[in-house]
């Protein structure tokens, strides 16, 4: 089975919030943030 990507229209609400979400890892493990980061922009 092919998987169509599907293009994502982010708000200005929602980035700001990923990204603050992603900071908020990077206090912790600034290798878990990108983890996260690359794994939610993959799809």
């Amino acid at each position: 089975m092919v998987r169509k990507a599907r293009k994502i229209t982010w708000t200005k609400s929602a980035t700001k919030q990923f990204k603050a979400a992603i900071k908020f890892i990077r206090k912790d493990s600034e290798q878990n943030a990108d983890k996260v980061k690359e794994t939610i922009l993959k799809k």
